[in-house]
């Protein structure tokens, strides 16, 4: 059925296996762009693969039309920018990657057709512009232009929370501050010594205000989070293996310190790039959900967040000239 020759591609069953492949190795390259662009997760082993793969496709006739964001001269770029990154790396190692890349681009350089990637009008075409993994793209695909529904579908998805409310356009240090929120009412802070107490209430306070806080203060909470880290290190070298665990070794306000330590480094990492990294911050938000003690981290990051992504997907349906109503109960943040 759908046939239109006697080759093993040509008909209309092999052709979307084929064309399904495809646009996974394409999402390989535009993954890859984006996680040098934050030079954060650099992972290149795939997108190489990707990139030879898709050469190969072609020399055996099954052409490939690249994405406005997956063009062959862009990926020889960001090889170049991630080799710059991470020096320093196995010449030898380098120079064969390099050649995969340079037979890439000689396959590509100059396509009959350039394709455009999914609007940024929809969820999934957002999620892809800002810089989020492949797999939420496709998590996105179903809910079209309608981020509200989005919004409301990753109320128990910790690691797309972030990312649809910064695919929405909330803003970057909005999101910084409803996780810093959300770290402030950690009962680990009450009971932590005064000294590091007050530090850390210092600076969420900061963050939650969406202002900058002091290198001062963040040296000090990054020093005392590997002092602490370090004592912890010590007590379970200095335990004795026989005895039974009573989870002694979870150290509430160590976690915290390493939390907010990471939310400082994700902040930091904000203003070096210019925007605030979608993968970072779900790794982060994920992390914050799994190691809570206590309290519904995830709910308080919502909570904080929701008005703003509502009336960020209420403009945007409306710019399409579609209207949605905003839930009874919502209220619009004071500022």
């Amino acid at each position: 059925m759908g046939a239109w020759g006697f080759g093993a591609f040509e008909n209309d069953d092999a052709s979307g296996i084929v064309g399904g492949i495809k646009a996974e190795l394409e999402a390989e390259l535009v993954s890859f762009v984006h996680r040098v662009r934050f030079t954060y997760a650099m992972h290149y082993d795939r997108a190489r693969a990707a990139a030879v793969m898709l050469t190969m496709f072609a020399k055996g006739g099954l052409t490939w039309s690249p994405s406005e964001d997956a063009t062959a001269p862009l990926i020889e770029r960001t090889f170049a920018a991630y080799f710059r990154s991470v020096r320093p790396f196995d010449p030898d190692h380098q120079r064969a990657i390099e050649t995969d890349i340079a037979e890439f681009v000689r396959m590509f350089a100059d396509p009959d057709i350039i394709t455009s990637p999914p609007v940024a009008d929809s969820v999934e075409g957002a999620l892809r512009a800002i810089g989020t993994e492949p797999t939420a793209w496709g998590w996105a695909r179903s809910f079209g232009f309608d981020f509200a529904t989005a919004w409301n579908q990753c109320a128990a998805l910790p690691r797309h929370t972030p990312q649809v409310a910064l695919a929405v356009g909330v803003d970057d240090k909005r999101l910084i501050g409803a996780i810093a929120d959300s770290l402030r009412t950690a009962r680990a802070i009450e009971h932590s010594r005064l000294d590091i107490r007050d530090d850390l209430f210092d600076l969420l306070d900061t963050l939650v205000a969406e202002h900058s806080p002091s290198p001062t203060l963040i040296e000090r909470i990054q020093e005392a989070s590997k002092v602490e880290g370090a004592a912890a290190l010590k007590r379970f070298r200095e335990r004795d293996p026989d005895a039974p665990s009573n989870n002694d070794d979870d150290d509430p306000l160590l976690d915290v310190l390493f939390q907010v330590a990471e939310l400082t480094r994700t902040r930091e990492a904000m203003e070096a790039a210019g925007a605030l990294d979608p993968y970072r911050a779900g790794d982060l938000v994920e992390r914050l959900v799994r190691d809570a003690k206590g309290g519904d981290i995830l709910a308080t990051i919502r909570a904080k967040l929701e008005p703003a992504v509502l009336l960020a997907a209420k403009h945007r349906s409306e710019a399409l000239g579609d209207e949605i109503s905003i839930p009874l109960g919502w209220r619009r943040d004071p500022d």
